[in-house]
């Protein structure tokens, strides 16, 4: 994803304003759901400057990336490690009555959104995304 360096506070924190890929595709302009799509939107995405390798200055262009594997990781312990908990623990409360069923098949789900809460707090901006100047912006 491609993004401009908008600010570096005192803090250290640097703001930069992400920019689609997709903005002026024509495919974007022929699609139903143009309107609620995520991908045309600009976001502001912040980060610590210890979290980058590269000193950015407002007005640099960056390339944001993420790793495939770093997207399939992610999107398996968001979606499936809850649904799996779930399951299991259902499964599990199934053997004794209903009552328990519903009580464990929730207690799962909470159990996997707690694992992601605690996920996102272990894993550091470092380790998932590569930021790279492209140069400052004309």
């Amino acid at each position: 994803m491609h993004g401009i360096v908008l600010e570096r506070d005192q803090d250290d924190r640097i703001r930069i304003q992400l920019e689609s890929e997709h903005e002026g595709d024509q495919t974007c302009s022929a699609c139903h759901l143009k309107d609620s799509c995520d991908l045309t939107r600009t976001r502001l995405l912040e980060l610590n400057r210890s979290d980058i390798d590269i000193d950015l200055n407002p007005g640099d262009e960056v390339q944001i990336e993420m790793q495939a594997r770093h997207v399939v990781l992610l999107s398996f312990s968001i979606y499936i490690i809850p649904l799996i908990l779930m399951i299991v623990l259902g499964s599990i409360g199934n053997r004794f009555s209903q009552f328990w069923t519903i009580l464990l098949s929730f207690s799962g789900l909470g159990i996997g959104i707690l694992f992601n809460v605690v996920l996102n707090r272990v894993l550091s901006v470092r380790r998932i995304l590569t930021v790279t100047s492209v140069g400052p912006d004309p």
